[in-house]
């Protein structure tokens, strides 16, 4: 089983746009221009094209003008709702950077022999300490699963036993009473 981040988050940009894009044209053109450019800067990244972060913001005076309106109609006062869209999706950008970013050696030296040994006891230590996990895991649920089918046979040899108990009891009374009869 695979464990990835990604399956958690929501998307941000989802396959239907938001109901403010859907206002008008503009507002429309607007939310595909900004997707558009996201999608540019995202393949870029993760190609490792773009190596600072100046490059990877959306930037809304050129979103304005690939859509061929003012620059000035994308303000907080006149679009508040594409400007927040942006600097979400600027936010998600810098973290996408940021992990890309972590993933790179950052020194120009590699690992020293001394230094990937200790690496890979480290790692093989938890590995078995991971393995003995499971096997622990394993065996306590093997044992659970034999008790429980243990307490039921004996719970049923109780009932079982209880009931002959009763029986003989039952004997035993009727057998008095007889005995009882025949000494008068």
């Amino acid at each position: 089983m695979s464990f990835d981040l990604e399956s958690f988050r929501k998307p941000i940009i989802t396959s239907e746009p938001p109901l403010w894009s859907q206002e008008s044209t503009t507002n429309f053109c607007l939310y595909q221009c900004i997707v558009k450019h996201f999608n540019e800067i995202k393949s870029a990244l993760e190609s490792q094209q773009l190596s600072t972060l100046k490059k990877i913001r959306i930037v809304s005076r050129k979103v304005a003008m690939d859509c061929e309106l003012s620059p000035s109609i994308l303000s907080k006062r006149r679009k508040p709702e594409i400007v927040q869209f942006i600097s979400t999706l600027n936010e998600e950008l810098e973290l996408i950077f940021e992990s890309e970013e972590s993933r790179k050696i950052t020194s120009g030296r590699k690992p020293t022999k001394h230094i990937l040994k200790e690496e890979n006891k480290i790692l093989q230590i938890e590995n078995d300490r991971l393995r003995n996990l499971r096997l622990a895991e394993s065996f306590s649920m093997a044992l659970e699963n034999i008790l429980t089918e243990e307490c039921r046979t004996q719970a049923n040899t109780i009932r079982q036993l209880k009931a002959e108990i009763e029986r003989l009891n039952m004997t035993i009374s009727n057998q008095a009473k007889l005995l009882q009869q025949q000494v008068r």
